[in-house]
């Protein structure tokens, strides 16, 4: 569960959705007598980060940990499949042939199938040996941000021009807008585009016995 940006005046914030709904399934599988409990997490989670999405996701983790369930914790980065708005929006977007590449589009990626991140829950339920761990999930490769929509426009046949867009300005921006939900960009999200989203292992893959998907053929299906 998780939500990429808040809206503290309408109740919608990271502490409530990540860390006090996080609290309150555990509680219930305590209650309720339900033993296996799967968390969905978020890559770069960690107390220390900069960014507050992954300070909370990091404390719904603990408290996942500290429950005395049978848990497994997963960290997928970009997830992407068809259904992904964050695809359908640039697939919008790129009907317009002119794209502003944030910072450059120097950032860098590591984004992971849809399908991979399912198989991952469901092979968790079954084998015993992939509970008690936190995960990493990624795909294949990593790019930096203009590469990823790079391929984003092979696999949709779009002609796109990109253009650098400044981080700077943009960040000023979105300290005046980011608390309505029209402004596309938040804070928060440039300062977790900024910290990059590259897993450390593919330790699932290999205990698993998986092989990750590319994504660029994930592409093709939206």
């Amino acid at each position: 569960m998780g939500i990429i940006r808040e809206f503290p005046s309408r109740g919608i914030t990271f502490q409530r959705l990540h860390v006090e709904a996080t609290e309150n399934v555990v509680r219930t599988c305590q209650e309720e007598g339900i033993s296996i409990l799967l968390h969905m997490s978020a890559l770069g989670a960690r107390a220390d980060s900069r960014a507050q999405y992954h300070r909370t996701k990091f404390a719904a983790e603990e408290l996942v940990r500290q429950s005395g369930l049978d848990y497994a914790i997963f960290r997928p980065s970009l997830i992407l499949g068809p259904g992904s708005r964050f695809l359908l929006d640039m697939k919008r977007l790129m009907a317009f042939k002119l794209v502003g590449l944030v910072g450059g589009g120097v950032y860098r990626l590591q984004p992971v199938a849809v399908t991979d991140v399912v198989r991952a829950f469901v092979l968790a339920l079954e084998r015993k040996e992939l509970r008690g761990e936190t995960w990493e999930l990624c795909g294949p490769r990593v790019y930096t941000l203009k590469e990823l929509l790079e391929a984003m426009a092979r696999a949709w046949g779009r002609g796109v021009v990109f253009f650098p867009l400044p981080a700077g300005p943009l960040r000023f921006m979105a300290k005046l807008l980011d608390g309505f939900s029209w402004f596309p960009v938040t804070r928060e999200q440039l300062t977790m585009l900024e910290e990059g989203s590259v897993c450390g292992d593919d330790r699932f893959y290999s205990t698993a016995g998986l092989v990750s998907r590319d994504v660029e053929e994930v592409l093709k299906e939206v």
